[in-house]
């Protein structure tokens, strides 16, 4: 039984090596919230009749209305610090065909309390930067290096929204949440060394039964 799960073992890491193409990185990060700018917003006061419509155009949050409701990271206070939790295995290209999917995916993605295990595009480009992102219009952008900026980005797919009270009607093209890093990033791993404790235990389960036998 154990040299089975040995030869499993070997056998799984010797797949990991023969796909180095696809990198994985676990990544466990502090970051400081720093705002939320609301873009393309557009109002219109429903008590007033004449009113056809305002552009505010882009929106801190700082400065926002009180009617103006956050989609991403109402909760949060500039200045929270929050965590960035993720094992990302990144895709094989960037942007193949133009899709926003090259196969990368985040199993393990938490950000700021928001669920990202939906990424489909998962990318490191050669300046650092990273993204992930999905077919729904969201995406994480940006570099994880100590006091580097990382953005969480909602498009609002056009959608229209009523302030509580019920007096506004307003339009919000998207949301992108800042944050900056206040903790050293990981570096980056080979998948197949995801798996290399997986083959070290087992091996050392051979030896100490070998011993035991001699």
């Amino acid at each position: 039984m154990i040299k089975s799960a040995v030869l499993a073992a070997v056998a799984v890491v010797g797949i990991g090596a023969a796909a180095e193409a696809a990198t994985f990185e676990q990544i466990n990060l502090k970051m400081r919230y720093e705002g939320t700018t609301f873009q393309d917003v557009i109002y219109a006061d429903l008590e007033d009749d004449e009113d056809t419509g305002s552009y505010l155009g882009d929106v801190s949050s700082i400065d926002a209305p009180y009617w103006l409701k956050h989609q991403l990271f109402g909760n949060l206070k500039i200045g929270d610090v929050v965590d960035f939790v993720a094992e990302v295995f990144y895709g094989s290209s960037d942007a193949p065909d133009g899709n926003y999917d090259n196969g990368g995916s985040a199993p393990v993605c938490n950000f700021a309390g928001k669920d990202c295990t939906g990424t489909g595009f998962a990318w490191r480009y050669p300046d650092g930067r990273l993204t992930l992102g999905n077919d729904f219009y969201e995406d994480i952008s940006g570099y994880t290096t100590v006091g580097g900026s990382l953005s969480y980005f909602l498009f609002s797919l056009e959608e229209t929204y009523f302030s509580d009270d019920g007096k506004y009607i307003y339009f919000v093209r998207g949301e992108d949440a800042k944050f900056t890093i206040v903790q050293p990033a990981p570096v980056p791993l080979p998948a197949s060394a995801a798996l290399l404790p997986l083959g070290f235990g087992a091996l050392a389960m051979m030896r100490k039964r070998r011993k035991r036998v001699s």
